[in-house]
């Protein structure tokens, strides 16, 4: 009988352990796991040391497990959907291949480059770091190198504009 209780006591510290993962309860659901599985040893290893042996192998196993699970169970949630920020789509995050298409291009400073700032070109937004000196707003540049995430300009001195 000793061993039966022990097992419903073990499977609710299981269940315990999982609810404190989900509802945020400052520890108290932890606490009352944590002593349903000492109750649980205790009363296995009262039984028999191999069955308190089994017990001690099923926590080491089952914590990783549970937590595993809720892993990748919470984030499916409606709740987790809600607490969960999803990242940008591809498309948000240009990368170097995506900014290579600049490389050359002539613009205008939209904001002040000090030495970064915004450049539009063809209406296009841009974040930008100028070569050199501060670029007033309006300011004709044209790019001169793409490196990863970086776009770096100077200004135009042809008098050409974009």
């Amino acid at each position: 009988m000793t061993l039966v209780i022990g097992i419903l006591l073990l499977t609710l510290g299981f269940v315990l352990v999982f609810l404190e993962l989900m509802i945020p309860s400052f520890g108290v659901i932890g606490f009352l796991s944590a002593g349903c599985f000492v109750a649980a040893l205790i009363l296995a290893f009262t039984h028999s040391v191999t069955a308190g042996a089994v017990f001690v192998g099923l926590i080491c196993v089952g914590l990783p497990l549970v937590v595993w699970l809720w892993v990748r169970i919470f984030p499916r949630t409606a709740l987790g959907r809600r607490m969960i920020l999803q990242g940008p789509s591809e498309a948000a995050r240009p990368g170097a291949d995506g900014l290579q298409k600049f490389l050359g291009r002539r613009g205008r400073a939209k904001t002040q480059l000090r030495p970064a700032g915004i450049a539009l070109f063809d209406g296009e937004p841009v974040d930008v770091v100028a070569e050199g000196k501060v670029l007033e707003p309006g300011c004709a540049v044209q790019v001169v190198e793409v490196s990863g995430n970086r776009v770096v300009v100077r200004p135009v001195t042809d008098g050409a504009g974009p």
